[in-house]
């Protein structure tokens, strides 16, 4: 009955009066203070997207009658609906002109009306970007309005002391008579006419969490201590994350137990694990550097040594997760620097751990994200600083299709790093508060050491033979290494292939697949022979050594599609580097070593066979290649210069 009520014409024109005059009458009775003004609209000749939320909507004509942007002729867009209509007698009897569609209905030809009169100029087009459930998320319509229009955009909020929050979905606030309000505008925001669909979604959640700003400053000058407009019903993510954490210890501890089975636990500290410590903090202030496992926390040892050397009063405690790690942490770790094992991510071991150590500062590496230990972090006032960000493409549309946790995620950082600028701006989209690009600090990570003695000894059993490197190898990856190897003896009969696979625990089933061949494991201290085929290289921490070897190198996870390993391990040493053409983690390295010919790409074992057989055939092409790719890897350095510069501010902090 109600609804069909509301479907007369004339019940929509008297609510659609009614609402007018309410609205004046609010207006008229309250005091208003209007903050940030943009003033150089302020003189009526430009156009102008002014952008709301569908909640907050009587913020815009509370606007208009208040003067601002005088000159423009002010409309607005409604829906085809009942209420669509009852609201476009409203605006209509507020002097704001009407363009009727919305997302569902009519919107393409209403967007291309507004963009028409919007490049005439002198007008003001109010918009709501969440006209549909769920409220407070900007859909890209206005965005694209202003983009293609060429005007500014300006986000506005609005708040009153005496009001009434509706249980809609948009949380509709009523203003009540007699009161006190505050309009907040935004600073004009030029949208680029040249945006791809990354760049549409970077300002879309960029206006987003700006628009949200407004709304919750305009709350707090009307003394409203907690913001309003998401209404108080919605569970935090963190508190939702930390309860699903608590419900699933069992299934935690029983993860941890087959983790101890299978070696992955180090059983004399596991007790780091649950946050205890096994060391006393030291005294003064103590940086934080965590990184998930080998290729973070080597990564990391450059920065550490410039932290030592900068800042001699910080001590240095690097965190992990995995049992190699730690125990290359403590061969390479000098001065006051020490490692402890990264708890799980247990409210409770988190909480432990970041009270026990009471960090000054704390830095992650690349793109490991425990929310229950970020969570403890800020609790705690400790600024953490994302280091080396990376986002690559699969993962940034998997975060994009969860923005509301990549955002709440996110924000715990005080400041990010990507690896690259694509990366600082992806993070910036995911919802990262202030972001910057220095550099890879992968680039800054100089030679890889190795034993000078152990070194002196292969090269004396190789001796003249060719000899290549097939490195970081992944499962599907070392028939195409056996492949290449075959095919290339048969022209090199003294041919050896170091293979040195991502993970030596594959030892066992790779010296299976590499049956027929004669093959020495490392690992089972099996020296190489005039007869050997392949030196199985399956240990950790002697990378260094193994690329010291050969003459050429194969970067492996990068003839599937992994996403590649790092080329400039071996780039820094003098040696030719070949990938497949599966680089996507390392999308920016290649591309520049590509250009300055100090990489050679490949598609399958053929062309790689191909590729090595030139190499060797032609050795004044080798050389090149080697000094080519050494040039490349040495002009990267600097980068750990820059980011000490851009962290100094943390450190010098009282």
């Amino acid at each position: 009955m109600l609804k069909k009520i509301g479907k007369n014409i004339v019940v929509q024109t008297v609510l659609g009066t009614l609402i007018a005059w309410y609205v004046r009458f609010v207006y008229k009775t309250s005091k208003w203070t209007i903050v940030n003004f943009p003033e150089n609209l302020a003189d009526g000749k430009k156009a102008v997207v002014l952008v709301f939320w569908h909640g907050r909507a009587l913020g815009g004509p509370l606007a208009f009658f208040h003067g601002c942007f005088k000159g423009l002729e002010a409309h607005g867009l409604t829906s085809l609906h009942r209420d669509g209509r009852t609201l476009a007698v409203a605006l209509e009897h507020m002097g704001i002109r009407v363009t009727g569609g919305s997302s569902r209905h009519g919107g393409a030809s209403a967007g291309l009306s507004m963009i028409r009169a919007l490049r005439k100029g002198r007008v003001l087009f109010g918009v709501a970007p969440d006209g549909s459930k769920p409220g407070f998320r900007m859909t890209k319509g206005a965005i694209v309005m202003a983009k293609d229009a060429g005007v500014p955009v300006v986000l506005q909020g609005y708040s009153t002391e005496r009001r009434r929050i509706c249980k809609t979905w948009d949380k509709f606030m009523i203003p009540y008579p007699f009161t006190r309000g505050t309009i907040v505008f935004s600073d004009p925001i030029d949208i680029p006419r040249d945006l791809d669909a990354d760049g549409i979604e970077y300002w879309r959640v960029e206006m987003e969490n700006k628009l949200n700003a407004l709304n919750e400053e305009a709350d707090r000058r009307v003394g409203l201590k907690e913001p309003s407009q998401r209404g108080k019903t919605r569970m935090s993510f963190f508190k939702f994350y930390e309860m699903m954490t608590v419900a699933a210890s069992p299934l935690i501890a029983v993860l941890l137990a087959f983790r101890k089975s299978k070696g992955k636990e180090d059983m004399a500290r596991f007790p780091e694990r649950m946050g205890y410590p096994s060391a006393k903090r030291p005294e003064g202030k103590l940086v934080w550097i965590h990184g998930a496992s080998v290729g973070e926390t080597l990564s990391v040892l450059p920065l550490i040594r410039q932290i030592q050397t900068d800042h001699p009063q910080w001590t240095v405690m690097v965190t992990s997760g995995t049992v190699t790690s730690a125990k290359l942490m403590g061969e390479r770790l000098t001065g006051n620097a020490f490692h402890q094992y990264v708890p799980v991510d247990l409210p409770s071991a988190a909480h432990r751990f970041v009270k026990f150590w009471k960090p000054d500062l704390a830095l992650w590496i690349e793109s490991e994200f425990w929310p229950n230990l970020l969570s403890a972090a800020k609790e705690e006032g400790v600024p953490v600083v994302l280091i080396n960000g990376r986002v690559s493409d699969r993962s940034f549309k998997r975060w994009q299709r969860f923005s509301f946790f990549s955002r709440k995620l996110q924000s715990l950082f005080t400041e990010s790093f990507g690896q690259t600028d694509e990366d600082a701006r992806r993070l910036g989209v995911l919802g990262a508060a202030k972001t910057a690009c220095v550099g890879n600090i992968k680039y800054g990570a100089g030679k890889p050491p190795c034993d000078g003695a152990e070194l002196e000894k292969l090269q004396k059993l190789i001796g003249d033979r060719p000899c290549w490197i097939a490195a970081s190898t992944h499962k599907g990856e070392e028939e195409s290494v056996r492949s290449a190897h075959e095919l290339l003896k048969k022209k090199y009969p003294g041919l050896l292939t170091v293979l040195a696979p991502r993970h030596p625990n594959r030892a066992d089933e790779i010296a299976a697949l590499l049956s027929g061949l004669n093959v020495a494991r490392r690992s089972a201290g099996q020296e190489i022979t005039p007869e050997t085929d392949v030196y199985l290289a399956d240990t950790i921490g002697e990378m260094g050594l193994f690329y010291r070897l050969a003459s050429v190198a194969f970067v492996g996870g990068s003839l599937i599609p992994f996403g590649g390993q790092n080329m400039l391990e071996p780039a820094v040493l003098g040696k030719a580097v070949i990938c497949g053409k599966y680089t996507m983690n390392f999308k920016e390295i290649v591309a520049k070593a590509k250009a300055e010919d100090a990489l050679i790409e490949v598609g399958d074992s053929a062309s790689l066979a191909g590729a090595l057989e030139t190499l060797f055939d032609k050795p004044e092409l080798l050389a090149e290649k080697q000094k080519n790719a050494e040039r490349f890897a040495t002009a990267q350095t600097g980068v750990i210069g820059r980011l000490m510069t851009a962290l100094k501010p943390y450190f010098e902090k009282e």
